[in-house]
């Protein structure tokens, strides 16, 4: 940022130096024009040049050299200068906001350009056309020019014309933004267009080009809420017009920093940007900016407790509002229609014709719109007149009735309700039912036949031990498969409803590390972990351990003897991630879209484990419930990893609810 600063202030330094530079030009032409008195083509070109250079200084000087070029140059035949001093006469007219002439000197001096085929100065015509249809909001017929334009600079290369004209189209471009609902903006590609400009501008150190940049970003981060960016390049743009003494963008400024310090609440400082920017336009004859002035000054009077002013400001907005979208568009274009026809511009007229014709058609349609409703609305009026008596007991009739089907819907409703809560109890009994006669019978079964052989008191010490190490298994499994039955079922039936606090996640590893510890024992299996001491998650503390518990006692179940489990977590984004990792016997490709399903209730583990599939559902339905989600990678014989994450902070909707 010190970096830009330091450039921007260098920058505004050669502008001055470029200015005082331009003042001495400008003395060096006039002696060169007054010591070349022949009546010849260097006269009407040092004439033009001595215009340009009054351009934006001395406007009625730039007009008397470029009248005095225009009539030496139509005596002496001289197309080109012609057209040239024509289109800078449009200019200075543009610029007083006289559009009718302004398009009439236009389209003269195009006219001249193409026919000889000065594709040079055909594209800067066409390019200040593009401004002045800009100007008074025809912005279809800019593009068009615009376009025209930009595709005769690029087959010239000329690079110095090409900034303007990127500019002007991002000018159009923001304002088909504007018509936009504020959620269907894309401010991008517009803002690349005014990037482009700038890196142009700064190739070819064109001081003008970088400050119409800056300013078209600034107001972008404005509209975007990014007001310190937005200030930054508003008051850099300002200072470079202020040096280049261009009045009409320096009003256009003082509205944008007034826009900006109201958003920002800075609600004095808006008042007295909003009062300079509206003199400034009244001063420049510029109604477009003197509109969004009133509006912006209404707001401001009304926050600051001023009515009668606020009122006034709204009351002038509408007037130029109406005045400007009229007339503008309607009578003096169409004045203009009638004046100046030819063979090279009548696509253009067409154009404006259409406009004025679909105008028209808009207004005759709401016209006819509003004297049929004003119709209609006598005729129900007299309707309901005659009928509002023999109605009023038809009426009481209809809402009793009214009544009784709300009566009857509400009661459907209930037992469409109870119906869909009993169907899905049904479906619940049915998955429970079946989970218990393939899971339960076969464990009970074995155990009732183990303690059959120890009643026959046949067995030696030997087989005896290894019958109870099994029946403890077959019940320690049984046990667990019961666990997460009645768990699921639980949730099944009431729903998962979270109670979530903030629970330290290591002291829930190390919880359930213990827990599973004599599980990993028995097969020699080594469990380790890595997590932060102060890690905290917001989740339900018991589901948190449910969840861990399902995930690592499935882990120890697909680990061969003398495997490794790892448990790790980490902060992201705004969630905890916690992960457990094994070298077990991964999962089949086929096996694995049942993972989290009820398609695959039994699966066997290393040792012979028997498994219900009811953990990993429990816990994908548990993760889900808080909001995080659960996935899990594995490899055939390499070992699979399960993923879930939770929230680490309580949410923003949470927190205001409550």
């Amino acid at each position: 940022m010190k970096l830009l600063r330091s450039f921007f202030t260098i920058l505004l330094f050669l502008f001055s130096v470029s200015r005082l530079n331009g003042q001495a030009r400008v003395d060096s032409l006039l002696k060169l024009l007054s010591s070349h008195p022949q009546q010849d083509s260097l006269r009407i070109s040092l004439q033009l040049q001595v215009a340009k250079a009054y351009l934006t200084t001395d406007p009625n000087l730039a007009e008397y050299f470029a009248s005095s070029a225009a009539d030496l140059a139509k005596s002496l035949s001289d197309t080109k200068q012609l057209a040239e001093a024509r289109a800078i006469k449009a200019y200075l007219l543009l610029q007083q906001n006289q559009y009718q002439q302004a398009l009439a000197l236009y389209l003269d001096a195009l006219n001249l350009a193409e026919n000889n085929h000065y594709d040079q100065l055909t594209a800067i015509i066409l390019a200040q056309l593009g401004d002045l249809y800009l100007q008074i909001g025809i912005d279809s017929l800019a593009a068009q020019v615009y376009s025209k334009a930009y595709q005769l600079q690029q087959q010239l290369r000329d690079t110095s014309s090409l900034i303007h004209i990127t500019g002007a189209l991002g000018a159009i471009r923001m304002r088909q933004l504007a018509e936009k609902q504020p959620a269907q903006r894309n401010y991008n590609e517009v803002f690349e267009l005014f990037n482009q400009e700038f890196s142009l501008a700064s190739l070819k150190n064109d001081s003008l080009g970088i400050a119409d940049a800056l300013d078209n970003m600034g107001y972008i981060y404005y509209l975007q809420g990014q007001y310190d960016k937005a200030t930054w390049n508003l008051s850099i743009a300002f200072d470079m017009f202020q040096r280049l003494h261009h009045p009409r963008r320096l009003a256009k400024l003082y509205f944008e920093l007034g826009a900006l310090m109201l958003a920002q609440g800075k609600y004095d400082d808006a008042e007295t940007q909003l009062e300079t920017a509206y003199k400034m336009a009244a001063e420049q004859h510029d109604p477009f900016l003197l509109m969004q002035n009133c509006l912006k000054l209404a707001l401001v009077k009304a926050i600051k407790n001023k009515p009668y002013e606020a009122i006034l400001y709204q009351q002038q907005y509408e007037q130029l509002h109406d005045s400007l979208y009229s007339l503008q568009q309607n009578k003096t274009i169409a004045e203009l229609l009638g004046q100046y026809k030819s063979q090279k511009n009548e696509n253009l007229i067409l154009n404006l014709r259409e406009q004025q014709q679909q105008q028209q058609h808009i207004i005759r349609r709401q016209l006819y719109g509003f004297i049929s409703i004003g119709l209609i609305m006598i005729l129900l009026a007299i309707i309901a007149l005659l009928l509002w008596r023999e109605n009023r007991q038809r009426k009481q009739h209809f809402e009793q009735l009214q009544q009784q089907n709300l009566r009857i819907e509400a009661a459907q409703r209930e037992l469409e309700q109870k119906n869909k809560e009993l169907e899905k109890l049904n479906k619940i009994k049915d998955r429970i039912l079946s989970v218990i006669a393939h899971d339960i019978r076969n464990p009970l079964a074995s155990m009732e036949m183990m303690i059959e052989l120890m009643k026959t008191q046949s067995l030696s010490m030997e087989e005896i031990t290894n019958l109870t190490s099994s029946l403890s298994e077959s019940l320690t499994e049984t046990n667990n498969f019961l666990t997460y039955i009645l768990e699921w079922s639980k949730s099944q039936m009431s729903g998962i409803q979270p109670k979530p606090t903030l629970v330290n996640i290591k002291e829930v590893v190390v919880e359930i590390i213990r827990f599973c510890n004599w599980q990993a024992e028995k097969k020699k299996i080594q469990i380790r972990y890595d997590v932060p001491d102060r890690l905290q998650a917001y989740a339900d503390r018991e589901m948190l351990r449910i969840i861990l518990r399902n995930i690592t006692t499935n882990a120890i179940k697909f680990t061969n003897e003398n495997g490794h489990i790892f448990i790790g977590a980490e902060k992201l984004n705004g969630m905890v991630k916690i992960w457990v990792k094994d070298d077990g016997i991964g999962i089949k490709p086929a096996d694995r879209p049942k993972v989290f399903g009820m398609e695959n209730f039994s699966s066997r583990g290393t040792a012979n484990e028997i498994g219900t599939g009811l953990g990993l559902m429990l816990s994908k339905e548990m993760v889900e419930s808080h909001g995080g989600t659960i996935w899990f990678e594995s490899e055939e014989n390499k070992g699979t990893t399960f993923y879930f994450t939770l929230p680490a902070q309580p949410q923003k909707s949470s927190v205001s609810e409550s």
